[in-house]
């Protein structure tokens, strides 16, 4: 990215279900792990989805599709 006078900086958007998806995992990550490693973990996603993702890291994505695709083991 330029600080240079005149220069445009490319902004990275997300689409709208990829945040549907990642506000999901959040609240799942609350539910499924109650206490500090579910808000830190939600935290994460939800920070991931506002910046985070300029990074180009597909590990969150990653943890989402875990949080939302697999079944909660019985205790």
């Amino acid at each position: 990215m330029s600080t240079e006078p005149g220069s445009t900086a490319q902004v990275m958007r997300m689409d709208s279900e990829t945040k549907e998806w990642l506000l999901a995992a959040a609240r799942r990550a609350e539910r499924r792990y109650p206490g500090a490693v579910g808000e830190l973990l939600s935290q994460e996603l939800l920070s991931w989805m506002v910046f985070g993702h300029q990074l180009g890291s597909d590990l969150i994505m990653r943890v989402a599709d875990d949080l939302l695709l697999e079944e909660p083991q019985p205790p």
